[in-house]
């Protein structure tokens, strides 16, 4: 994981609750003192750093320490995507 999505991304303080709690703190295990990256959806350029400063058992608060611009552009142009398909068509396509 490079970063999470969050829409409070940017300010001094983030309060991690819900699933977004769950994922990180449960799932992913961090714990106090480490430092996660967020991305805002409305500026997506610019990538915010936090540092876990404060673990609830329902949620965590996080302190901004640093945020630059930082653009992820792919090499080339031409992007390739699956949106559904079926389980029998990636079985036969895995192999080759």
């Amino acid at each position: 994981m490079i970063y999470v999505f969050d829409s409070d991304a940017g300010k001094d303080t983030l309060t991690l609750k819900g699933e977004s709690f769950k994922y990180l703190i449960k799932v992913r295990r961090h714990t106090q003192g480490d430092l996660i990256a967020f991305r805002n959806e409305s500026d997506i350029k610019t990538l915010h750093t936090y540092k876990v400063v404060d673990l609830q058992p329902k949620k965590a608060l996080l302190e901004l320490q640093n945020s630059k611009i930082l653009e992820i552009k792919p090499k080339k142009d031409l992007h390739i995507g699956w949106c559904m398909v079926d389980a029998k068509s990636v079985e036969k396509v895995l192999p080759s």
